[in-house]
Order: structure tokens, then sequence, then C-alpha cells
């Protein structure tokens, strides 16, 4: 099955607009939760994307680090998938994929180079933030 790159971006997004943190103070006792985000609900939630297309970005991305997720196996194979949070290292793709313009210019530079693997969209990721912060402070020295 093919990894869908912007089916993985969209995931990232999603996850991260859950708010899957609980906190309570109940007389002067804190309780923190963290609540599973299950893989049906992003079904019912990204309906833009297939079943198919979610589950197989879910797998890449926790292979890769960059989510936390928790599986329960049956005699037939999953019966329960869900993500518990995205990493710091999930937070930080998402944060060098997350302008839309700036994914445009990824995805463009995947094509050019016909590398379509997560370390090279760090990669590109990367030199267009360096490109930017270059840009940026030769103008602000007027170098």
């Amino acid at each position: 099955m093919k990894l869908n790159h912007d089916c993985m971006r969209d995931c990232l997004l999603y996850l991260e607009s859950v708010n899957n943190i609980h906190i309570s103070i109940d007389m002067d006792e804190l309780d923190i939760s963290l609540a599973p985000i299950f893989i049906e609900t992003m079904f019912d939630d990204m309906t833009s994307w297939t079943n198919h297309d979610i589950l197989y970005a879910l797998f890449n991305l926790e292979q890769g680090g960059y989510i936390n997720a928790s599986k329960q196996d049956s005699d037939n194979g999953i019966n329960i998938f869900c993500v518990n949070y995205i990493t710091l290292q999930g937070h930080e793709l998402l944060d060098s994929i997350r302008d839309d313009d700036r994914w445009k210019g990824i995805k463009k530079g995947l094509d050019a180079i016909r590398n379509y693997s997560l370390s090279a969209i760090n990669a590109i990721a990367d030199g267009m933030m360096t490109g930017a912060i270059s840009a940026y402070l030769s103008q602000k020295t007027g170098a």
C-alpha cells in the first residue's frame, strides 16, 4: 500500500486539534488523564480520506516515532487501535509541514528528487526553514 503524505499530514493536524488531556482538581487532589483517540472517531471525522489511507498513515507515523499508539490484536488482526498522543518528534515534523504554502513547496521538492520518504520530507522542510531564516537575517542586517 502506498503512503499518502497528504493524509499523513492531515492525521497529524487532526490529532493536534483534539484535546485529549483531561485535568481536574477535586478537594486539592490533582487528577490527570490522557484519553486515547480511537481510529473509528478519526474515520468518522476525516471523511476526505479512506479508512485504509488513515490507518496506513497512522501505522507509519507510529513506526517513525511521530505518534504513540496502542493496539489490541485479535485472532483475525487488530480489533482496537487508538492514538495516545503526538510525540515531540511528531510535533516537530508537523510544525515543519503545517503551513500550506510550505507543504506545497515540500511536495514539489519531493517530486523533483523523486524521493518520497519521511526523511526526505524532513530534509526538504529543514532546508526551506534554513533558507527562510537566512533570508530573514540577511534582510535584517542588510547583508
